[in-house]
Parts: C-alpha cells; sequence; structure tokens
C-alpha cells in the first residue's frame, strides 16, 4: 500500500515538455479467472518508458502456466518468447502485414466452415520473423487462427 502512494505521488508531478504537471498513471492488472480476482496490480506513471513502458511491466510479472492475451502494441518477439520460456502461452492480435512462413495448415471441420459471422477461416502453424535479425526472431513456432470480422 505504502509502494502505491509512493507511486501516485510521484506521478502526480510528472512534467510535460512545457514544464506543466502532469497528473497520470497506469494501472497494470493481471485477472485470475479461476478466482475473478486481480492476481497481480502495479501501478506506474504513464510515461510508457523505463520502468513504466507496458511490455516491461508485464514481462518482469511473467508467471508460469498463464495465458496472457494482448492486443497487437505487444506484439514483440522477444516478449513471446519469454512467454513461452515460462511455460506459458499467449494470445495476441497481430498486424495483418505479419510475414511468415506456414509450417501447417490446419483443415477446418465443416461446423467451423458454416459458423457464418465471425468465424474461423484459416488455422495455420507458421514461423515468423523471417526478415528480424537472428536474436530478434521467435524461437518456437506460432499458431495463426483468422477470423472473419
Amino acid at each position: 500500500m505504502l509502494d502505491a502512494i509512493a507511486n501516485v505521488t510521484e506521478a502526480m508531478w510528472l512534467p510535460f515538455k512545457d514544464g506543466s504537471a502532469k497528473h497520470a498513471w497506469k494501472l497494470h492488472v493481471h485477472f485470475d479467472f479461476d478466482l475473478f480476482l486481480p492476481g497481480d496490480v502495479e501501478l506506474s506513471d504513464a510515461r510508457n518508458s523505463g520502468k513504466s513502458n507496458e511490455k516491461q511491466v508485464l514481462r518482469a510479472r511473467l508467471a508460469k502456466d498463464r495465458c496472457y492475451v494482448m492486443d497487437r502494441w505487444y506484439g514483440q518477439f522477444k516478449l513471446f518468447n519469454d512467454i513461452n520460456a515460462k511455460a506459458s502461452s499467449y494470445v495476441c492480435r497481430v498486424k495483418e502485414n505479419s510475414v511468415f512462413e506456414v509450417e501447417q495448415e490446419r483443415l477446418l471441420s465443416d461446423e467451423a466452415l458454416k459458423a457464418g459471422k465471425a468465424g474461423v477461416v484459416r488455422d495455420v502453424v507458421v514461423r515468423m520473423g523471417i526478415k528480424s535479425k537472428p536474436a530478434a526472431k521467435p524461437d518456437h513456432p506460432m499458431r495463426i487462427v483468422v477470423i472473419e470480422a
């Protein structure tokens, strides 16, 4: 509690580039769906840089046997590798122009194809990061599920 109060107080006085005070902070919450409660909470300033960078905050709190659900801003191969190394999984929306190499095309059932609205239209296991530097490539295959939305 005292740490949270200190972080809120510090965030209250962050200056903008023009020197005016910035009154903002971010609350990072890991939600436990088994208990329907927050499992871990961290308060940071709103700059989204340094120790308040959302990817860094998440990376510092990764745990085993979790499923992390993220939007595409979190789409970073190093973060995916870190999650995979913790024996956890992730679901992340990716950009439509993502480059990948198909390793396995998974057949869709007739039921899936008949689903209609927001149905699955493709399910593949891929290698991503083909054009990335070796140190920035994913170290595991990924599954891409394309839905019609």
